[in-house]
């Protein structure tokens, strides 16, 4: 092969492996379709959640978020739209005449949310996974 064959093909693949690298990164998780389809709102940030907005019902655009990037769990009550992720929780909420889109890591979005989801999910690795019971043939 010559040499310019080789320049060619390593930089033909480092670009590939750029534009991957950068999918992942910007568009291929939840946080990503988030923030490339719905419109940034400082003004509702919570805590370490990063809130956007969108016009549209919460159970709506949960339901185009979950098509999307289908979630490990889903809660809905009277407050909204809760998605569960492997590290990322997605509170959607009514605000007006639209929604209110809040992206946070799990854990603190569990803890901002636990009056909603505690009956439902748990912190993975939380002590509520060590205990195995007291009782004849539980293993201890």
């Amino acid at each position: 092969m010559k040499p310019w064959h080789l320049f060619t093909a390593a930089g033909v693949t480092g670009a590939l492996g750029l534009a991957v690298g950068g999918w992942f990164l910007v568009g291929g998780s939840p946080r990503g379709y988030v923030s490339d389809h719905y419109t940034r709102a400082v003004r509702y940030d919570s805590g370490t959640a990063r809130a956007f907005t969108a016009a549209g019902t919460p159970t709506a655009i949960a339901g185009t978020i979950a098509d999307h990037w289908r979630p490990a769990g889903r809660v809905v009550d009277g407050s909204g739209v809760y998605l569960r992720y492997s590290d990322t929780m997605i509170a959607v909420t009514p605000r007006g005449r639209g929604s209110v889109i809040r992206v946070d890591g799990f854990r603190s979005g569990y803890r901002h949310y636990y009056h909603h989801v505690g009956g439902y999910w748990t912190i993975p690795g939380g002590s509520g996974e060590k205990f195995r019971g007291g009782g004849p043939g539980s293993g201890k």
